[in-house]
């Protein structure tokens, strides 16, 4: 009785277990999408701020630009 009961509840543990890694695993991804998704923006803010310096580019042109940003 009491192994019978025991393997039940390492089951359910093992299968709550399971559950929680591929839970881990998808934040994980989704984590590391929104940091690579980050960098891009940031590069792109670095890109504008060098056309700025260089004054390459006028008033409206960096709104559009700042808006796609």
């Amino acid at each position: 009785m009491f192994s019978r009961l025991f393997w039940c509840i390492v089951q359910r543990v093992n299968k709550r277990n399971a559950e929680l890694m591929k839970r881990n695993n998808d934040l994980t991804a989704m984590l590391n999408s929104e940091k690579l998704a980050h960098v891009q923006t940031k590069d792109e803010v670095l890109g504008l701020k060098e056309i700025i310096a260089r004054h390459e580019v006028g008033m409206a042109d960096l709104v559009r630009k700042l808006d796609n940003v």
